[in-house]
């Protein structure tokens, strides 16, 4: 689960993400340190907006400049939109995709990304 909370349960410490087992509420590696609006799982990796979980650790996969508000997965790249204007090191329409391959102009958006579909 995520979202905009730092605790679960009966305060057990999670910032912004939480998973639960059926009985319990579980931490993932610490939490992020934004809020969550989009989870994806790709290439075994879940993204919590645009961190990656790789089952050990938490990275700034994506590398945003603002948040990620929107996920999915196409043609075997994660598509992210959101209210950002770099994406992994390279300028940014409030979308991107990962791996990036550049950004062709039919991912450029002209104003913040709040959900994509598939």
């Amino acid at each position: 689960m995520g979202g905009q909370f730092s605790q679960v349960g009966a305060g057990l410490s999670a910032p912004n993400i939480a998973r639960w087992d059926g009985q319990d509420w579980h931490t993932l590696g610490g939490g992020v340190p934004t809020y969550v609006c989009a989870l994806a799982l790709f290439q075994d990796n879940l993204f919590a907006g645009g961190y990656s979980w790789n089952g050990a650790g938490w990275t700034d996969e994506l590398q945003t400049d603002g948040p990620v508000h929107a996920l999915t997965v196409y043609h075997d790249r994660l598509i992210a939109g959101g209210s950002f204007t770099t994406f992994n090191g390279n300028p940014a329409g409030n979308i991107g995709a990962w791996p990036d391959e550049g950004t062709p102009a039919e991912e450029q958006s002209l104003g913040s990304v709040k959900a994509m579909f598939r």
